[in-house]
């Protein structure tokens, strides 16, 4: 814009420059004098000037152009809409390198760990490739219930390293696989609320969950849990998802809504954020 801004200025510089020529180059001479009295070298000035002032506005003209459709396809974070996106990890193989920027998703999650140990083969290069494409991304923790919650968020928090502003705070997926046969209820929302603690003290975000509805309504039936944003998977054609009972009020943050999303022939989760791109950072809470 500030290019655009300089050249429109040049115009209106030349503009004047012209001006002060023709009044040099014909002193106390009436307006009704023929254009042959100008001498003919204030005349190729005038001409070269004149063909400069064409030039330079029709280049202001086609910058401006250019920062309008820049602006056009880039919507302000605060802007409410409805924006897709995928979470994509190992399985998905190396997806991302053949990800056009021109599709049309706008975030990307994907998976950093597991339990208190593992880190996803494809998570750090999926990480860096995301940033690249200029699209809003993520990370999530894959919890367990038999590894320790304090060990598991430390490996997580070390594994990403640090979350910016622009990213989607941490996520935490909890689902019946990783819950083991022996863990009860009232342990595993113990743990799991010390794992987010410990996640939101050291990265200084509130962190997400990611469930699913049988299984939230069974396992998470707290209301501790309902200050954390939900992500849920909610498989189904309705026009909205079901929410567990924890969330009801403040219903989810984003909505994954199928498991078989075709993207470059490779099935992904396919995801969907309704509101300003600022509440999915959580950069507006900041």
């Amino acid at each position: 814009m500030k290019i655009a801004l300089f050249k429109f200025v040049g115009v209106m510089g030349m503009a004047m420059i012209l001006i002060c020529i023709i009044g040099q180059t014909s002193p106390n001479k009436s307006a009704q004098q023929n254009q042959t009295d100008v001498p003919h070298t204030a005349q190729t000035e005038i001409s070269l000037l004149k063909h400069a002032i064409a030039h330079f506005k029709q280049q202001a003209q086609a910058d401006f152009a250019a920062v309008a459709q820049k602006v056009k396809h880039q919507p302000s974070s605060h802007v409410v809409g409805t924006y897709y996106g995928i979470d994509v990890s190992h399985y998905q193989g190396d997806l991302l390198s053949e990800l056009s920027k021109k599709n049309r998703l706008r975030f990307i999650i994907t998976k950093a760990t597991n339990g208190d140990s593992e880190v996803d083969p494809m998570f750090y290069k999926n990480w860096q490739l995301v940033e690249q494409s200029d699209r809003i991304r993520g990370a999530y923790h894959f919890y367990l219930s038999k590894d320790n919650p304090q060990q598991q968020a430390r490996h997580f928090v070390n594994t990403v390293g640090k979350w910016h502003a622009n990213d989607i705070p941490p996520i935490v997926d909890i689902e019946a696989a990783g819950v083991s046969s022996d863990t009860q209820i009232k342990n595993l929302q113990q743990d799991l609320l010390s794992f987010l603690n410990y996640v939101e003290v050291h990265t200084k975000r509130l962190p997400m969950i990611y469930s699913n509805y049988a299984f939230a309504q069974q396992w998470l039936n707290n209301t501790e849990f309902s200050r954390y944003p939900l992500w849920i998977a909610d498989y189904t054609k309705a026009k909205t998802p079901n929410v567990p009972n924890t969330w009801k009020q403040k219903g989810a943050l984003i909505w994954q809504h199928s498991d078989s999303y075709q993207l470059d022939s490779d099935d992904v989760d396919f995801d969907v954020f309704h509101g300003k791109l600022s509440n999915l950072t959580g950069s507006s809470h900041l």
